[in-house]
């Protein structure tokens, strides 16, 4: 809004910020505004998985990647603060169908065998999906290579809705 006359009543409407167009920071607030309310929606997404016949639950925000292997799902889990960080594994009896209707709009199913949570992309190349499993560490994931452009475009549509 260009008035501060509205700021109180907006606030019963569940107002996360309170924006000035005329400001001259306007531009850089709503950024702000925007991975703001994301983190607040990414911390209450949980992924449940049953490991070892017990259920634990899991902030989508720190899976980083799921691929299969043999009649398992391992689950690559963020641990550590953002300047110190790496992946434990998980391994669970289920099958991607289980899980990938539970999944964020931030995961990118880019093989038979790979979901990747977009959030840790670092670059495409000619046959990977190059990620972050950790600080500076990169893994190199499979992808479907004849869906390279379709993968790209998700995944630049995903980073363009998040500004």
């Amino acid at each position: 809004t260009d008035y501060y006359d509205f700021t109180i009543k907006g606030y019963h409407y569940g107002l996360v910020r309170y924006l000035v167009k005329t400001e001259m920071a306007f531009r850089d607030n709503i950024i702000e505004c925007i991975k703001y309310v994301k983190t607040i929606k990414n911390e209450n997404e949980y992924l449940s998985i049953k490991v070892d016949g017990v259920i634990q639950k899991y902030r989508q925000s720190d899976i980083v990647w799921i691929t299969s292997e043999k009649h398992y799902l391992v689950f690559y889990i963020k641990n550590g603060t953002d300047d110190s960080w790496s992946c434990s594994e998980i391994k669970a009896r289920i099958r991607f169908e289980d899980i990938s209707e539970s999944l964020s709009s931030s995961f990118l199913r880019v093989h038979q065998r790979n979901i990747i949570n977009m959030d840790y992309i670092d670059e495409f190349t000619a046959y990977f999906i190059v990620i972050y499993i950790g600080h500076q560490t990169k893994k190199n994931v499979s992808m479907t290579v004849r869906n390279k452009k379709e993968l790209q475009k998700k995944y630049y549509s995903y980073k363009g809705s998040l500004l």
